[in-house]
């Protein structure tokens, strides 16, 4: 949906959206916790999917992070204590930038204050599943994130 209204609402959010009319809707919105003096850094573009039986924020669906929001998405993996990312893109399609590389190669990456590892990964026919720990001031989570190709 085009949600231009939302526009108004968001002034400035743009600068976090990879297209300017796929938007959050307002009233499913992912809100990260405000940051202080930075109004904006509450905005993600990802909305709560209800889930089987109308499970209350059983999913979370948001675009492939730019190169500016990553640490808005691990903010909200974190925030929301996600335990499963399923990656349905590829980085680039017919030479047009589709996410941000946000998941290491090799061991481990920085994103802002999140550090990532890469545990293992396994290739499937057409996915691969990565086993990651996320750590933010000195704790850890582990996720899956299965990534199809």
């Amino acid at each position: 949906p085009t949600n231009h209204l939302e526009k108004l609402r968001l002034c400035g959010a743009g600068t976090k959206n990879r297209y300017g009319t796929i938007i959050a809707n307002e009233h499913s919105r992912v809100k990260l916790s405000e940051l202080p003096g930075d109004p904006l850094s509450s905005y993600i573009n990802a909305n709560y999917v209800n889930g089987y039986l109308n499970e209350y924020h059983a999913f979370i669906a948001t675009q492939g992070p730019l190169a500016n929001t990553i640490v808005d998405f691990y903010r909200m993996i974190w925030q929301e204590r996600v335990p499963v990312i399923v990656m349905i893109t590829r980085l680039y399609e017919k030479n047009k930038a589709k996410c941000e590389k946000y998941i290491p190669d090799n061991q481990s990456a920085q994103y802002g204050p999140f550090q990532i590892q890469l545990k293992s990964i396994t290739y499937r026919t057409d996915y691969e599943i990565r086993r990651l720990v996320i750590e933010f001031e000195n704790e850890q989570r582990e996720i899956e994130h299965y990534w199809y190709t």
